[in-house]
């Protein structure tokens, strides 16, 4: 059985820098729930190398760097903290106070054969743009090696944001993709799962946009895909169309890299202008049941999610009520079915 140890790269110098420089007494460790494994190599690590260091390990679910408060490292009273499988969020309201170590965990694999030929036999034409997940980075230029060799023409595109690597994508942040297609029509994600591919399928509607899943050596269709999820959001739009909108719930979030502030007061701007009255609600992990207590509380007609623009298209787009993203609202109150907008 092969261990998530072996098929992820860490930097354990970088980490021993990192102790050493900032002179760390209490260190926090925060990784997602699919790298939590990784975390036995970092305490094993920090046991034999620094053990006066005494460690905590977040039990939170970190989907991503978007998700860090100030609230766990106050209250632990920690003087530093490692964060596992992300590299520093582009948006971060505000740093955290004390010093941060984003510890990316590459994915070691490489392309077999069988996965270029199905790459081959699936996609049109010669000219491909490639990006990924942060996790994937190096498995991307592998694979670029390997499509080269076939006689591809491979583009991987640099993000608009410094702290991204070239051709990383994240869920909300597209830039990488964006800034090369006029060199290309069609695009490959290499991303575990289907995440991050739908976000570019939805950005790109011009484009062929194929989700590639290293792990079970997988190429599918999210431009497909993707027009599945669009008649959904189209119709959570048509349905507040069709009826008196009154009352808006606008969920925010105190996580430093979800609580939007500009957008929060555009969006507020906008229903004052339309005279639709409007709640300000602060969720630090919006879920079903949440937004189950305010409508319970409130009955909102609708509810718009200012924090991660994913939540209504991937977790909560079969409530009974429509939960909406700030671009869908905007459509809304436009009152017209144009192009549709995200992530915004």
């Amino acid at each position: 059985m092969v261990e998530i140890s072996d098929l992820y790269e860490l930097d354990l110098n970088m980490l021993r820098k990192f102790i050493i420089d900032n002179n760390v007494k209490k260190l926090l460790l925060q990784a997602p729930d699919g790298l939590k494994p990784l975390l036995h190599e970092l305490v094993w690590f920090m046991k034999k190398n620094f053990p006066e260091v005494k460690l905590i390990i977040s039990g939170e679910p970190w989907y991503g760097s978007c998700m860090l408060r100030s609230d766990e490292i106050d209250t632990m009273g920690v003087d530093a903290v490692v964060h596992v499988g992300h590299n520093r969020y582009p948006w971060l309201y505000k740093d955290l106070p004390i010093p941060v170590l984003y510890m990316p965990a590459y994915y070691s694999g490489e392309p077999s054969d069988k996965l270029v030929n199905e790459i081959i036999q699936t996609i049109y034409g010669k000219n491909i743009g490639l990006v990924a997940s942060i996790q994937y980075i190096r498995y991307l230029s592998r694979l670029a090696v390997h499509l080269n060799r076939r006689g591809y023409i491979v583009h991987i595109g640099e993000p608009s944001n410094p702290w991204m690597e070239k051709g990383q994508v994240l869920g909300c942040e597209y830039s990488a993709a964006l800034n090369i297609r006029g060199k290309t029509k069609t695009f490959i994600v290499v991303s575990g799962g289907k995440f991050h591919a739908l976000g570019l399928s939805l950005v790109l509607r011009n484009h062929l946009v194929y989700g590639l899943d290293p792990h079970r050596e997988r190429i599918w269709n999210a431009s497909k895909y993707s027009e599945k999820i669009l008649k959904i959001r189209y119709y959570k739009i048509y349905e507040l169309l069709k009826k008196d909108i009154h009352r808006i719930a606008l969920i925010t979030s105190p996580t430093l890299g979800q609580y939007r502030l500009k957008l929060l007061n555009y969006l507020e701007s906008l229903l004052d202008k339309h005279r639709l009255q409007y709640l300000v609600f602060s969720i630090s992990t919006i879920d079903r049941e949440r937004i189950a207590s305010i409508d319970n509380a409130f009955s909102p007609d609708a509810f718009v999610i200012t924090s991660c623009p994913r939540l209504p298209i991937d977790d909560l787009s079969d409530y009974h009520k429509p939960v909406i993203t700030p671009g869908e609202l905007i459509m809304v109150l436009k009152k017209e079915l144009g192009e549709y907008m995200f992530p915004w």
